[in-house]
């Protein structure tokens, strides 16, 4: 499965990760990007994306950290 998740003072709206994880919008997750470990929000956890060297989810911090409702002002 792969999810997209928001990463906080990026360039990029969202980047695609692959996970085993139960994920849901607004999960509050870990994920690397470049050579760190950074926070991010899953924005769609049913992505159809399909990217070269993807990358997977380290862990899940906090279930529903972003109510759906604040999350629809995002996208």
């Amino acid at each position: 499965m792969k999810a997209d998740i928001a990463i906080p003072r990026t360039k990029v709206d969202y980047f695609t990760y692959e996970t085993e994880l139960m994920l849901d919008p607004g999960d509050l997750v870990i994920v690397p990007i470049r050579s760190k470990f950074k926070h991010g929000i899953v924005v769609n956890s049913d992505s159809k994306r399909t990217v070269a060297g993807i990358k997977k989810v380290k862990e899940v911090v906090e279930r529903r950290f972003i109510p759906t409702k604040m999350l629809e002002l995002y996208l």
